[in-house]
């Protein structure tokens, strides 16, 4: 009985070290990945998400214009409209306004002062699509003839893409500029040039919780740094209490943390190499075709990780034993 408290106290330690083995991958990850902008806008790269992302963009911009009874002449089942929209936001502009929204994010997080935000210019993309669009209806109309004074009592009926001749008393160049402006008035996304940051579902979230997140994020930084001296501190204690029998301590903790990892980490992987759209996502095109790799990316690096220090962990677990097989000494339970 007067063991107990040792055997418990003894117990509790090596608990602590295994805890501490088996975060030190999670630790290191938020320090070093997901603290650091450069390396998330690396891993969303690498994901190959943008042509996904860029058409997934176009949708919900088309999705509002046909909502829109400003915008909602426009025929969007027109092959060449289609494509008009199709190419008005690519891959690359689909970086941009990420690479822009993540600094954003950070500086933010980063900042001390509240209702910060950052813009982001998608007028060169809107000016595109609506003098496209503009060029289009510009080639319809000319090669319409005028109206007669019968067809002018319904033109009224009629828009730009499916008048059945142009207006008496007007030119192409008169209505393609009507339109235009009527684009740019309508409440959808051709009528603005930029989108705010802070005005974002997840801006606005940032917003109102930023001190909260600043904390977080100042923690994430260190992370690494503050588990590994935990560690070190609860390691150097573990071996002092059984410095007898230090060498099958460590080959014990180490190989036993070693295999949570990889057992984590395969798991991980499983979980979200399979297509979850029926389960989490319901279908959700952009669900699938971005958030799912985007998700896998990040999981796939985290698992990088567990597995490496799994690898390390591995080889300290394998040095033990050697040092256990060469000298058999010690002796059992804490000093």
């Amino acid at each position: 009985m007067n063991n107990v408290p040792a055997r418990v106290g003894d117990w509790l330690l090596v608990w602590v070290v295994s805890i501490l083995l088996i975060l030190l991958p999670a630790s290191y990850y938020f320090q070093f990945v997901v603290a650091q902008p450069e390396q998330v806008k690396k891993i969303i790269n690498d994901s190959g998400v943008y042509d996904k992302a860029a058409s997934s963009l176009v949708d919900q911009m088309v999705a509002q214009i046909k909502s829109n009874p400003k915008a909602s002449e426009i025929p969007i089942n027109d092959p060449r409209i289609a494509q008009i929209f199709k190419d008005s936001v690519s891959p690359e502009d689909t970086k941009r306004f990420t690479e822009i929204a993540i600094n954003s994010i950070y500086n933010l997080i980063n900042s001390e002062q509240t209702n910060t935000s950052t813009v982001i210019d998608y007028s060169a993309n809107k000016n595109k699509v609506i003098n496209q669009l503009g060029d289009y209806a510009g080639e319809r109309l000319n090669a319409l003839p005028v109206c007669s004074y019968a067809q002018m009592r319904e033109v009224a009926s009629y828009n730009t893409f499916n008048a059945p001749c142009r207006p008496i008393g007007t030119t192409t160049a008169q209505l393609v500029e009507q339109l235009k402006l009527e684009l740019k008035a309508s409440q959808t996304p051709l009528a603005k040039d930029t989108v705010e940051i802070k005005d974002t579902t997840l801006g606005k979230l940032i917003n109102d919780k930023q001190n909260q997140y600043a904390k977080y994020y100042v923690f994430a930084k260190n992370a690494f740094w503050i588990n590994l001296c935990l560690l070190l501190v609860f390691f150097s204690g573990l071996l002092y209490v059984h410095r007898k029998r230090k060498h099958q301590v460590i080959y014990s903790v180490m190989i036993k943390s070693a295999i949570s990892l990889v057992v984590l980490a395969v798991i991980s992987l499983l979980f979200f190499s399979k297509n979850p759209s029926n389960v989490f996502l319901r279908q959700n095109e952009f669900g699938r075709d971005v958030v799912l790799p985007v998700s896998y990316a990040f999981v796939s690096k985290f698992a990088f990780i567990q597995f490496t220090l799994a690898g390390i962990y591995l080889l300290v677990a394998l040095g033990a034993w050697i040092w256990f097989r060469k000298f058999k000494t010690g002796v059992a339970g804490p000093k």
